[in-house]
């Protein structure tokens, strides 16, 4: 067929980096904007070509009111014009956010990708699919300068990448310039944000008045700073096959928290910097500030000493070995069943799907398995600990929950604690923390128990 010179770059950045399989199945995430709009009609053209399912999915964050509910209209107008499968989904962001402890922006876009996910796995089970957005070069070079603003490393430079998983994004090369010239082309109606020239949110003051600036002393700034992002990500490639060779060799054969040192020496320093880096995500997978990681690579250069990093784990280096000394501490990622065994008894964990008898007692020490981003830490406390119990209203140091609850001090180090992404969510004795405990809304529960073994 013969296409226009954008949808043809569009279908070659698609190409490049195998994006969409011929027969697979494509969820465009649909805001109404000119990004998404332009998304779909491309890919609608590009589908009959390559045998690609289109089906469109739209989020109502419920943050804008009327102007939302414009939107959400608008793209269901569209797409049954287009006879396009729409769906939409309806989420509280401002109420979830505030439950979770967490911003809406973050939180609004966890909950996007989920239900993505979800709806991939419901309306195409047995099919390849992918998850579309409609990141282009313009969002890639915002990130990148947000990220600069903040602090980075190169990896933070990189940009948007285009692939992540089963999320691709086909207009990642295409400057936002570019897309609304598509739409005036084809006439292709679309939706304005207008919380879009609110410059009270960094990213938009970023776009409205940083980058302007920008492209007053060079009008091309976007299209060479597009251009850095594409080097700054090969290098990063680059730099992450080397550290990931390095890792494998300081890697102790049936040790999952203990390295030898004498790789990571022998490697450049900026080598070096990242496998400590990496050393350190695996003992305690919380984000880990820049003053540790010099710490503990100052550390394995001198060849012996200790230094204590985030969570209170001490991390020690002797004998050509770095390593977190004591078994207090247990890495654990729910699979199955599978119990966990601790010194002093068996911790277990129990998914159960909303609607199964469950008895209330046992709610009572439940969390929400959704609620859980990543793998979680079992463990005991640390220095500096601190848990916000549920319905409690207030966040107090262990210490003090410990007083209050009447438990001995000789009895505080075993009492078993679930930690993730940096934060206690469950606590032997006190159940779940506030924001992660099981609701009415829950999907999926996870029951916590510890079985004590019997005292000698």
């Amino acid at each position: 067929m013969n296409f226009d010179p954008f949808t043809k770059k569009v279908d070659s950045t698609m190409k490049r980096y195998g994006m969409l399989p011929d027969g697979a199945a494509a969820l465009v995430g649909l805001s109404g904007g000119a990004d998404s709009m332009t998304l779909l009609s491309v890919l609608q053209q590009l589908a009959p070509e390559h045998g690609w399912a289109i089906v469109a999915l739209h989020v109502n964050h419920g943050i804008r009111g009327q102007e939302a509910d414009r939107d959400e209209n608008f793209c269901r107008n569209y797409c049954e014009k287009q006879d396009i499968p729409f769906y939409a989904a309806h989420f509280n962001v401002p109420a979830i956010a505030k439950e979770r402890g967490a911003g809406e922006e973050e939180t609004g876009r966890i909950l996007r990708y989920q239900w993505f996910s979800d709806m991939a796995g419901e309306l195409f089970p047995d099919r390849d699919v992918r998850i579309c957005t409609a990141h282009n070069a313009n969002d890639a070079v915002e990130t990148a300068l947000f990220h600069l603003l903040r602090g980075t490393s190169l990896k933070g430079m990189t940009g948007i990448p285009p692939v992540r998983g089963n999320v691709i994004r086909p207009l990642i090369e295409c400057e936002r310039a570019e897309i609304e010239e598509y739409c005036r082309r084809n006439a292709l109606s679309y939706c304005t944000d207008s919380t879009n020239s609110d410059v009270k949110y960094a990213r938009n003051r970023i776009r409205n008045v940083i980058l302007p600036e920008m492209e007053k002393i060079n009008p091309a700034a976007m299209s060479c700073m597009a251009r850095s992002l594409v080097n700054f990500s090969r290098d990063e490639d680059f730099l992450e096959q080397e550290t990931a060779e390095v890792l494998k060799q300081a890697a102790v054969p049936g040790q999952s928290r203990c390295f030898y040192t004498q790789p990571v020496c022998d490697a450049a320093e900026a080598i070096g910097m990242r496998a400590v880096g990496e050393i350190l995500q695996r003992i305690a997978p919380v984000q880990q500030d820049e003053q540790h990681l010099h710490e503990v690579y100052d550390l394995v250069r001198r060849g012996s000493g200790q230094v204590q990093i985030s969570s209170g784990i001490m991390v020690r280096v002797r004998d050509g070995l770095l390593a977190v000394p004591g078994e207090e501490t247990a890495d654990f990622s729910y699979v199955g069943d599978s119990p966990l065994e601790l010194p002093y008894g068996i911790f277990e964990t129990q998914v159960f799907s909303a609607g199964e008898q469950i008895a209330p007692v046992l709610l009572e020490n439940a969390l929400d398995y959704d609620k859980l981003m990543g793998d979680f830490i079992v463990r005991n406390r640390r220095p500096g600990d601190r848990f916000r119990p549920r319905k409690r209203g207030v966040t107090k140091s262990l210490k003090a929950l410990f007083q209050e609850r009447g438990i001995p001090p000789e009895e505080r180090s075993s009492v078993t604690l679930m930690e993730c992404q940096g934060k206690i969510i469950w606590m032997e004795g006190f159940g779940p923390a506030e924001g992660f405990a099981a609701g009415p809304e829950t999907k999926h529960i996870l029951l916590v128990s510890v079985k004590r073994k019997p005292a000698k």
